[in-house]
């Protein structure tokens, strides 16, 4: 199960929701893996494939993005081999291919106001989803 996190800023209004957490298709790897670009499916069908997968975890994260100042939940999936190997998969900007900041503890801590670039940005658990 989810929280959803609702984002706002004083200074210039800005508003949003996050949805973070699993929900009840996190223990689907396949299914999951469809919301990530094409090469990084790939690489996951082939560990998959040759039965390389220990473990793995599929969870929406709060994410930012230093280069381009922007915030957002993305799914992230964590994949562990049986040689002990993790790899993380969803950590990638869509918009300047950086890595992005992958924050492990729901929506804690001080962000920047993606508008108006203040570090004001305040959370509020909303509820639950899954």
């Amino acid at each position: 199960m989810g929280i959803i996190y609702k984002a706002s800023c004083p200074e210039c209004g800005y508003e949003t929701k996050f949805f973070l957490g699993g929900g009840m298709l996190s223990i689907n790897l396949k299914r999951s893996a469809t919301v990530l670009p094409e090469e990084e499916q790939k690489l996951i069908a082939a560990l998959s494939d040759h039965d390389r997968i220990k473990d793995f975890l599929v969870e929406s994260r709060m994410t930012e993005c230093k280069r381009c100042e922007t915030i957002e939940s993305r799914t992230v999936i964590d994949v562990t081999e049986i040689n002990g190997a993790i790899h993380r998969f969803g950590d990638i900007c869509r918009i300047c291919n950086n890595r992005l900041t992958v924050y492990e503890q729901g929506a804690e801590g001080e962000y920047m106001c993606p508008e108006c670039h203040h570090e004001t940005l305040i959370f509020s658990e909303e509820g639950l989803w899954d």
